[in-house]
């Protein structure tokens, strides 16, 4: 193998493992502020979705760009919410696009985000519930970061 080759792939693969470093895994679940209901939003990896990042928008602000495997989550007014995955930003106006959930004070709701294939390619798909161990999965998810514009908590 030539130098210059071998000088290549190893610092292709000091990339690949940075890239890993820097994907900070699922912990735990973050506490409930009193009277503040969490949130957490997840995409687990799947070889059915596409593998591009999707991004996510909450009452028609980007949340955040979630990879497979990716999660976000954040402290919310209680409330009804307007969750929507797309490539575009939702129209406030169309009620019917994204999906409704519902946030109780001092619980928590998880969402999981999907990829069903459809004659145009892919939809995505939103299942909530404020079941754990129905969202297991969150467990393998790697933490994304938020839309600094929306100003979310963590």
């Amino acid at each position: 193998m030539s130098r210059a080759r071998a000088g290549f792939l190893g610092f292709a693969a000091a990339l690949a493992v940075a890239a890993c470093a820097t994907r900070e895994p699922f912990r735990d679940y973050a506490a409930i502020p009193s009277g503040r209901a969490r949130l957490y939003v997840y995409r687990p990896a799947s070889p059915v979705s596409p593998g591009q990042p999707n991004q996510v928008w909450l009452d028609g602000h980007e949340l955040a760009a979630l990879d497979p495997d990716g999660y976000v989550t954040l402290v919310l007014t209680p409330g009804a919410h307007q969750l929507d995955a797309s490539r575009q930003p939702p129209d406030i106006a169309n009620a019917t696009r994204g999906r409704a959930v519902e946030l109780h004070p001092d619980r928590a709701t998880y969402c999981r985000l999907f990829g069903v294939p459809s004659v145009y390619g892919f939809r995505w798909d939103v299942r909530c519930s404020d079941d754990r161990e129905e969202h297991a999965d969150l467990r393998a998810c790697h933490l994304a970061a938020l839309h600094a514009e929306g100003h979310w908590e963590p």
